[in-house]
């Protein structure tokens, strides 16, 4: 399935604004989330916004919850591993991922990637790098992790299996304030 992954168009009211409380409770957990510079929340591949993909930096970054980390990165390829035992090759472009093991899988999608830009919480300064993202299917069937776009925005948020209270929470208002909209 798609999990809790919104497209955005079915989620916005017909005047395009985020008008009930769930929707209003996701976006100020969307904005405390940005000021503490969460490493969940991403920019949405934005070559296809129709369709949900996942950041493979942002499994790295948050890689305690998702389980996954990058353990090479060159080009277009990304190599993601779990504590040695599993690991897949993606390459930017093609349908097929490679494991560890040398099996390859055939993906839904092609992995796609774009030009980011991102503020060092540590710093504050920004730089733009380019990222791999994987199709929130592959995500799901390879990785046991998916996203949540956030409607009438450019963000999504990674949904790991191990979350924290407060992501937890975002992301039920969402998907409440999604189910709002659709009744």
């Amino acid at each position: 399935g798609r999990g809790g992954a919104a497209g955005g168009s079915d989620s916005a009211s017909p005047d395009g604004k985020l008008g009930n409380a769930s929707m209003a409770l996701a976006r100020q957990l969307l904005d405390e989330m940005l000021a503490s510079g969460s490493t969940f929340i991403y920019r949405q591949y934005m070559g296809d916004p129709s369709h949900p993909y996942v950041s493979l930096w942002t499994l790295d970054l948050c890689r305690r919850e998702s389980g996954f980390r990058i353990a090479t990165q060159a080009g277009e390829e990304a190599m993601v591993e779990t504590n040695g035992s599993r690991s897949y090759v993606f390459r930017v472009g093609e349908r097929e991922a490679i494991s560890g093991t040398g099996k390859k899988t055939v993906l839904r999608f092609k992995p796609v990637s774009q030009n980011d830009r991102y503020t060092s919480s540590r710093t504050g300064k920004e730089s733009t790098y380019r990222y791999a993202y994987i199709s929130i299917e592959d995500a799901e069937a390879l990785l046991n992790n998916s996203c949540v776009y956030v409607p009438d925005t450019e963000y999504a948020v990674l949904a790991p299996p191990r979350m924290d209270g407060k992501l937890r929470s975002f992301l039920k208002a969402l998907q409440e304030g999604q189910a709002e909209f659709r009744r």
